[in-house]
């Protein structure tokens, strides 16, 4: 290194002497000249020199300005999507207590406060204000009217959304949240997928359970009016009843009836005159009768949620009893009338009636004998096609012999 300073500077001066050679013999300048001309040079080499290293200094400190903008930006957004995933689990939940409120309001004050502009402080301390009138109001509380839980949770919502939209604009992004927009998702959203999250819902506990047992769900219609209907195979995939709740009334038909839960026992079967009750003259319509059957006056329903299932029965088969819906419901369908009635809550009630007619399935027993309703329907699929021809004709006065023909 030392010796190649050495050989620079000697290249230096040769290339000086070079040049100022050049310049006499060739007439460029003349002795006189050269003198001034090597001083504007480097006087010329100093200034350039000078403001070289002066924006070289500029331009290192917007680097450092724009670098810590960078890392400040980043730590920024990391905080407000912190905040914004709380505020979201809040609204998913649809229930806020007061440890959570106490946790978001001390996030607000230790971290996100840094980080905002002054109006944006004002705008969100005012909301959180706002949301502690929230505080502790469960959607299924039986103490507090349908009326005011939607009012409660379309506040709650819109003081949430309001929020993230304050914190959208602080960080610049642009991009605006139209709570109208959203609401009015939500309730194309209900109407279009609420009867598939029930079927699914049903699906889920009976069907991928014992495929082999269940039908999928579906819809069947009594006088235009809808019921869940799952049709049970039996222990030989013959005909074991079928499960029926309802009625999902549409279209504010006005009927204030709640949900039931009812058995529909297989047609023709000769067992079904011992278990079922016989609605009208109809063969086709036969309900097995539920033993000690508290819940309705009608010994072939369980209306739903007069009273809780077993509920150590649900807590042991894995279901969180604590998000079930515990009030009374009238009128649930698939309409306008329903989502104004039950908005935010719609897919807890179709979990909740799931699981309780799975619970009422497992459960409930005959009114004859005890028996299990389940080990009753495995009864009903076991009854063979020829036992049930015989039993059909002998209905109507016709005696077949061995071979099932006229006698």
């Amino acid at each position: 290194m030392k010796y190649g300073k050495i050989i620079l500077s000697v290249i230096c001066l040769i290339c000086i002497f070079v040049f100022c050679y050049i310049a006499t013999t060739g007439k460029i300048f003349t002795l006189d000249e050269l003198p001034l001309n090597f001083m504007s040079v480097f006087l010329g080499a100093i200034v350039t020199a000078v403001l070289t290293v002066f924006l070289l200094s500029g331009q290192s400190s917007v680097e450092e300005i724009k670098e810590r903008n960078v890392i400040v930006f980043k730590k920024k957004s990391k905080i407000f999507e912190e905040f914004i995933d709380r505020l979201y689990n809040i609204l998913f939940k649809k229930y806020i207590d007061i440890n959570t409120y106490i946790n978001i309001k001390s996030y607000f004050y230790t971290k996100l406060i840094l980080y905002l502009k002054k109006k944006s402080q004002k705008e969100i301390i005012n909301y959180l204000e706002k949301m502690a009138e929230c505080v502790g109001i469960d959607l299924d509380d039986r103490n507090i009217s349908n009326n005011r839980l939607n009012k409660h949770y379309y506040q709650f919502r819109e003081y949430i959304f309001s929020i993230i939209i304050i914190l959208i604009d602080d960080l610049g992004l642009g991009s605006k949240i139209d709570i109208k927009k959203l609401n009015d998702m939500e309730k194309k959203n209900f109407l279009d997928l609420s009867y598939q999250i029930l079927l699914e819902e049903i699906d889920n506990l009976f069907v991928k359970k014992d495929k082999d047992f269940f039908e999928r769900a579906c819809f069947i219609y009594y006088d235009n009016v809808p019921f869940v209907y799952i049709q049970i195979k039996g222990i030989y995939n013959y005909d074991g009843g079928a499960i029926e709740i309802g009625p999902f009334f549409n279209n504010n038909q006005g009927n204030q009836e709640l949900l039931i839960f009812r058995l529909l026992a297989p047609r023709g079967n000769p067992l079904t005159e011992s278990y079922a009750s016989c609605v009208n003259d109809s063969i086709e319509y036969k309900y097995v009768n539920f033993f000690n059957n508290d819940y309705n006056e009608n010994y072939n329903q369980i209306k739903f949620f007069y009273n809780i299932p077993n509920i150590e029965w649900l807590i042991t088969n894995g279901f969180k009893t604590d998000d079930f819906y515990k009030k009374d419901i009238h009128q649930f369908g698939f309409d306008d009338n329903t989502y104004k009635q039950y908005v935010g809550i719609y897919e807890n009630l179709c979990k909740t009636i799931a699981a309780y007619t799975f619970c009422y399935f497992s459960t409930l027993t005959t009114y004859k004998d005890n028996l299990p309703i389940k080990r009753l329907c495995e009864k009903f699929g076991e009854v063979t096609e020829e036992e049930i021809t015989y039993y059909l004709a002998s209905k109507q006065g016709i005696e077949l012999n061995v071979e099932g023909e006229l006698m």
